[in-house]
């Protein structure tokens, strides 16, 4: 349609749908998209939903199964509308086997993009690209998928507002590819993640947190798995990290958990088993913040070739502390390493703390 208010719906009752081409095409100039109730879409060579608004809104709820053989499951360009995906791929899942499982561009305005925060959708897959991809521009982003998997090449999640705040929360999330991520979220007014519904898994970066605003980051895991870099890492330019993986263990390449501040903010650490190829968790706080390393009773924090824990701030109020309850430390080199420029270091409560090498 043409006009801005000519809105076009598309819904039915358990019926089907299949092109040759695309499943489901539909394109408005600024006027909203409705497709709701249907039991099956499938583009043969290309998107499953291929729906572009052009400013108006977009909403998929209740489709059952969503397919794209040649592209994405599901493409929602709405250039600054809201898009809301739904109450989907509860049957057979939503998948995009050229493309994309689900890809939501809401850029262009004040958007934002609710996947599955208000209604469960069910299996995420892509084979070639990311599980789900949504990006916005200052309207926000929330995803929610703990009532389904999502599977990805290139990333399981990977969402981008710079000017707004993300929230993400999961059950299994994986990256099938060797230089992929299973959660990439960059947000510029807070970032939330929630992965305790399931675990997290790559070939290469577990999760990369980042909020290049004001906004502080939360996450929080059970296990996390990392082929040959981090397993979390999070940095917040002008805010503060909070991460929490107290409910699972964390494998790294590279650091198993790493957290970086250039800016003004803390760091809070707490942890159960964590282990890396070179450091098990390295903190760098270099705006003045102080930095709290908490680990649990049964923790066990290893650094296979560098420090079990390293730690460093250069404000002369940026105190560091790492504390826990008969939890164990090893390093390849040094077992704990702290550097501080005239802050106070306090460690307490440990198990034990070794250093193979230093």
């Amino acid at each position: 349609s043409t006009g801005s208010d000519a809105d076009i719906t598309v819904q039915g009752s358990s019926s089907n749908i299949t092109g040759g081409t695309n499943g489901l095409e539909i394109d408005t100039v600024g006027a909203d998209i409705l497709v709701q109730n249907l039991g099956s879409v499938t583009g043969n060579a290309g998107n499953g939903l291929d729906l572009d608004s052009s400013d108006g809104a977009i909403t998929v709820s209740a489709v059952d199964t969503i397919l794209g053989t040649g592209g994405k499951g599901i493409l929602a360009n709405s250039a600054g509308g809201d898009i809301s995906i739904q109450g989907s791929g509860i049957v057979g899942g939503v998948t995009g086997t050229n493309g994309a499982g689900i890809f939501a561009d809401a850029t262009g305005g004040a958007g934002s993009i609710n996947i599955g925060g208000i209604s469960a959708n069910g299996n995420v897959t892509s084979t070639t690209s990311d599980g789900i991809y949504a990006v916005a521009s200052g309207g926000g982003i929330t995803v929610d998928t703990t009532d389904g998997s999502v599977s990805g090449y290139t990333s399981g999640v990977s969402t981008e507002d710079l000017t707004g705040a993300v929230a993400i929360t999961t059950a299994d999330v994986e990256s099938t590819k060797n230089d992929g991520t299973g959660i990439i979220a960059d947000s510029g007014n807070g970032l939330t993640i929630d992965t305790t519904a399931g675990s997290v898994n790559s070939m290469f970066r577990g999760i990369l947190a980042r909020d290049f605003g004001t906004g502080d980051i939360s996450v929080t895991t059970a296990d996390v798995t990392a082929g040959t870099s981090n397993g979390i890492f999070a940095r917040a330019e002008n805010g503060s990290v909070t991460i929490d993986s107290s409910a699972g263990a964390v494998t790294g390449s590279s650091s198993g958990i790493l957290a970086f501040l250039p800016g003004t903010g803390n760091v809070a650490i707490t942890a159960d088993d964590v282990t890396g190829s070179t450091n098990g968790i390295s903190s760098r706080n270099v705006g003045g913040g102080t930095t709290v390393i908490n680990l649990t009773s049964t923790a066990d924090v290893v650094g296979t070739t560098g420090r079990g824990i390293y730690a460093d701030s250069t404000g002369s109020d940026a105190d560091i502390t790492v504390q826990g309850s008969s939890s164990n430390i090893t390093g390849g080199t040094n077992g704990l390493e702290i550097d501080t420029v005239g802050a106070d270091i306090l460690v307490q409560n440990l198990g034990s703390v070794t250093g193979n090498a230093g």
